[in-house]
């Protein structure tokens, strides 16, 4: 058990004055922060133990639009090159997330698409 688990966060009843709050049920935050190294920075990062990779972080944050309660809270960190291919740094860990708080279709069984 995380210690999202066990606190409550709000963001407070003002929430509902929003424009969008009559029409929406949820409200969706997204924080990204990603690092591109170069060559030259990578082999400085390996001399000197330092960043020797390219990161990128993702974080999602759903608060529900009527009462400002936080409903959910992903970080995720990428795996791989995200900017070649950022569906394959964010896709299945977003998939993961999302299948466990009930959003979205069930994935496919496996050996099927």
């Amino acid at each position: 058990m995380d210690l999202w688990s066990l606190a409550r966060f709000t963001l407070g009843d003002d929430v509902a004055l929003l424009p969008c709050a009559a029409t929406t049920g949820v409200l969706v935050f997204v924080k990204a922060h990603g690092q591109v190294l170069t060559g030259g920075k990578q082999a400085f990062g390996l001399l000197l133990a330092g960043p020797s990779s390219s990161t990128a972080s993702l974080i999602l944050t759903m608060a529900d639009a009527k009462t400002g309660e936080i409903l959910a809270y992903v970080r995720i960190f990428s795996a791989g090159n995200f900017v070649a291919d950022p569906e394959k740094s964010f896709g299945k860990r977003l998939d993961k997330q999302f299948a466990k708080m009930k959003i979205g279709a069930p994935a496919p069984p496996k050996g099927k698409a």
